[in-house]
Order: C-alpha cells, then structure tokens, then sequence
C-alpha cells in the first residue's frame, strides 16, 4: 500500500474519539538501556501497550529504523547528523501470540530490532502506556503480520504513521474469510471481547470469500459491524487491496484493479 493510502488511514485513526485503556504491564522505573544490544532490545514484559521513547545518534551521521515483535514497523528510518541526538517516541502492543492469531506464540516480552543504513540508539525508555488509543486490525495476509520477509500485509507498516499513544492490535489472519474469521476461535471471538467504547476496528476481508455466495458473505460483515457496534467501537470496512499479478515481460497487470475500481459495488452499512 502507497504512503499516501497509509497517512490517510492514520488521519482516521487520530480524528476518532477513542477511549483511553489502562495498560496490563510492569510498574516501576522505565526499562531502558541494559536490556539493549548494538542489534536490538528486549525487554521481560508481560502483555499489554506499552510507550517507547527512543534517543537517537551518535558521533557519527546516523540513519535509524525501529521495527517490533513480528516485523511491525514502528519508526521509519530518522537520519540524524553527527554529534547531535533526536527523540521518538511511539507505541506497541505486546500479545500472544506475538504476530498471526493463529502461529506460534514467538517470544514472550516485548522485542525491537534496529535497522537503517546507520543506526544508532543513544537511549530508551519503555514505560506502561496510561492513555491509549486502540486500533483493531481484521483481515487476511494483506493485513496481517507477516513472520518472513518479504512478504508484509499494510497493518504491519501502519504503527510508523502514528505517533504515540495510538496502538495497533493487528488480529489479522492469513487465508481467512469472513466465514472462517467468525467460526475460529482464536479470531473474532477473541478479539471482540477486547473492543472498548471509542476504539476504531478496520476490517478488510474479501481475498478469501471467492468461494462464499453474495448472501452469506454480505451476512458476514453485517455480523462483523453490528459485534464491533455492540461494544461501543467505529467499525471501518476498508477496500481489499488488489492482488499483484504480472505480465510475461513482468509489468505490473493492472487490469483487475481498475474493473473492481470501476464496479460501485454497495456495500452494507
């Protein structure tokens, strides 16, 4: 998804009355540099949201990136110059499991890797976030986390759009349809329970529904709506993004695109 598609997504987010959520994590002073490597950080944190104020730069010209969990990017690359220091800072949401509902739990706490063409982190805090803004992710593998590169679904690049205080829970799934999110346990019914008065949900699920007949499948996201409106939530339903299909000289083929673009489908309100 383009940057500009991405931004647009963050307005939303930063716009909507959201509710404030009291993180389930540690007390006690902000962990910081001792749980850090030249590669990266862990920090031995149960799950929760948590803030993470960064101070970035070194002696040297500096150009660093933060990405969290399972590949989650949480701060584009910052270039800093040399001698001098700048401070980000943003927000994660820890869980198990750590990246897809339904893989593997990943490792518990909370993890940041260091990228860039030159990072380099001159300090760190991460403390319990108190006034959190919840944005919920439902989808499938364009959404979700992905574990490999170089696959990546868009809700594992929104967190770097938002600035603090705004989490992304991203309970997207790889390979499911509105029938199979609703049915398994690990999606829907779980993440449900976990939507406040205010939170913003942004459900994209299509990809996975070609088998699913009109009825059923429109039946679906009514469902989807109504349990996200039920607790108080916005819900969002978002345009499933196109599939990359390539000619034989490997141009892009845009052809699906712009007959879905030009279809007007109406969709449930």
């Amino acid at each position: 998804m383009r940057r500009f598609n991405l931004a647009v997504l963050a307005a939303v987010a930063l716009a909507s009355g959201l509710t404030a959520v009291p993180a389930q994590a540690h007390a006690g002073r902000p962990l910081g540099m001792e749980n850090c490597t030249a590669a990266g950080c862990h920090f031995d944190v149960p799950p929760g949201t948590y803030d993470v104020k960064v101070l970035l730069g070194g002696d040297a010209e500096s150009h660093t990136a933060i990405s969290g969990e399972t590949r989650r990017s949480l701060l584009p690359e910052t270039a800093v110059a040399a001698g001098e220091r700048a401070s980000r800072s943003f927000t994660v949401n820890v869980r198990t499991p750590e990246g897809e509902p339904t893989g593997p739990d990943g490792t518990p706490g909370l993890d940041l890797a260091l990228g860039g063409s030159a990072p380099a982190l001159a300090g760190i805090e991460v403390t319990p976030a108190r006034h959190t803004r919840q944005i919920f992710l439902v989808g499938d593998s364009t959404v979700c986390d992905q574990p490999g590169d170089p696959y990546s679904g868009w809700g594992q690049q929104l967190p770097q759009y938002l600035r603090k205080g705004v989490s992304v829970a991203n309970y997207a799934d790889s390979g499911e349809s509105t029938v199979t999110y609703l049915s398994e346990p690990r999606l829907w019914a779980t993440v449900q329970p976990l939507i406040r008065h205010g939170d913003l949900v942004l459900i994209q699920l299509a990809h996975n529904d070609k088998t699913t007949d009109e009825a059923t499948y429109r039946a679906n996201l009514e469902t989807l709506v109504a349990g996200v409106r039920e607790k108080g939530g916005n819900p969002v339903l978002v345009t499933p993004i196109v599939r990359r299909w390539f000619n034989s000289d490997g141009t892009l083929n845009n052809g699906t695109a712009l007959l879905v673009n030009g279809s007007g489908w109406t969709i449930p309100r």
